[in-house]
């Protein structure tokens, strides 16, 4: 070939490659018309979820789970199509794009915090409307992976948190230095199956958080008042979707289509399961004259503060912990007793912790024993307790407090159908 044809060629080659360089480039990230940086994050492949080998001591944890949350298990391989996320947190100034004269506690400025997740979808549907595309808030899988970012420790730099505003492998920031954040999904038990785009379940108490929990930890100065522990790739948290106040989340947001994989149908208590319906099906009770008593033992699990290994043992769901107590006890209209604990671990600290939830139990009409408890309204990571029932002519209403969700002093619901199906769960 003559030089002077083989420096054409060898010059359109070198300006393909630049090209093709420069295309690449555009395609790997892409700044949006109010200014929030996106970074494209490739299709791939995680486990999802927290093993229980994997070391966390040191990290402000609950005393009950050395080896992460009951939740974050079963661990399973989940795949993801490709997809666009933003580098940092929705910040103050792109929401009031969206809400002018927005006012923000502050509380990690200059990202937004305090937000409903119907806000934040609220937020995601006019960016979407604003550049004909598709904005949302990741799937919980999504945000998991890409907070990993190709690791396998408890932290994307490994067995410590970051520090603030380092970007991961995938040039994301802030995913466990920040505010927690708002996911698409409903929180809900994992299948034991692998899955591709899942999206959770149909419906739920509480839409997922990620990346820290809304109870702070006063005693721990750092990072919101969020221990380390809730700020893992794996931990799980979640929040009412109406939920707005003096709270610790925001969110961040994806540009993508939303995945085709349908949600998975709710589980369903066992305590919910098989209640009959009508009224109270006997016209006479018995002789009040004569004296009658019988001991049931309200709850079928070992004795009270034993290891939770124990409990588990028997096969009763994760989440039943070794105390339980302070129940709350009605009588349902169809003659079914109704009774609500709350379980917390052995330790005398633990009853503040998080990870306390409600467990339910029924005494059905005529039977001889109490149901198995099942886990029974519970908000990931918020300290759920001390449940009060009434039964209002056939309504029953259901109270219950707990600290650390803001400055929401409890929380109620009701049920028309003897607590076969509740209410959405409502904050003061």
């Amino acid at each position: 070939m003559p030089i002077r044809n083989r420096w054409f060629f060898s010059s359109a080659v070198l300006v393909l490659v630049l090209s093709g360089t420069e295309a690449f480039a555009e395609e790997s990230q892409f700044e949006n018309s109010i200014g929030m940086t996106f970074h494209k994050i490739a299709a791939g492949a995680f486990q999802m979820g927290e093993e229980p080998s994997v070391p966390l001591e040191g990290l402000g944890g609950p005393e009950f789970s050395p080896n992460g949350d009951p939740d974050e298990r079963p661990v399973r391989s989940v795949s993801l199509s490709e997809f666009f996320l933003s580098e940092t947190e929705v910040t103050v100034e792109h929401y009031r794009e969206f809400r002018p004269g927005y006012q923000d506690a502050g509380k990690f400025s200059p990202y937004l915090s305090g937000i409903s997740w119907e806000d934040a979808q609220a937020f995601c549907e006019w960016l979407s409307e604003k550049e004909d595309k598709t904005y949302r808030l990741p799937t919980e899988a999504e945000w998991e992976f890409a907070c990993r970012a190709g690791t396998d420790t408890p932290f994307s730099s490994g067995n410590q948190p970051p520090d603030p505003e380092t970007a991961n492998p995938l040039g994301i920031r802030n995913m466990q230095t920040g505010v927690a954040e708002w996911c698409l999904d409903w929180y809900g038990p994992y299948p034991s199956s692998d899955e591709k785009d899942p999206t959770g379940p149909e419906t739920g108490v509480a839409r997922v958080v990620r990346g820290g929990t809304v109870q702070d930890d006063s005693a721990y100065s750092e990072a919101g008042g969020v221990q380390p522990y809730f700020r893992r790739s794996a931990n799980r948290a979640g929040a009412p979707a109406d939920f707005r106040g003096q709270h610790t989340i925001g969110f961040r947001v994806v540009q993508a289509a939303y995945p085709e994989t349908p949600q998975r149908p709710q589980e369903i208590p066992f305590v919910q399961q098989c209640v009959k319906e009508g009224g109270l099906p006997i016209e006479a009770g018995p002789d009040l004259g004569k004296p009658f008593f019988r001991v049931r033992k309200a709850l079928p699990i070992p004795p009270e503060n034993v290891e939770e290994e124990a409990i588990q043992a028997c096969g009763l769901p994760q989440g039943i912990l070794g105390h339980n107590h302070c129940p709350g006890l009605t009588v349902c209209s169809n003659g079914d007793l109704l009774a609500m604990f709350f379980s917390s671990s052995r330790s005398h600290k633990a009853e503040y912790w998080p990870n306390v939830g409600l467990i339910a139990t029924r005494l059905r009409f005529g039977a001889e024993e109490w149901d198995p408890p099942s886990p029974f309204f519970d908000i990931p990571d918020i300290n759920d307790q001390s449940v009060l029932l009434w039964n209002d002519n056939g309504k029953i209403w259901m109270f219950w407090g707990g600290i650390g969700l803001s400055d929401v002093p409890f929380k109620w619901c009701v049920s028309s159908d003897h607590g076969s199906t509740w209410s959405p769960m409502r904050l003061p």
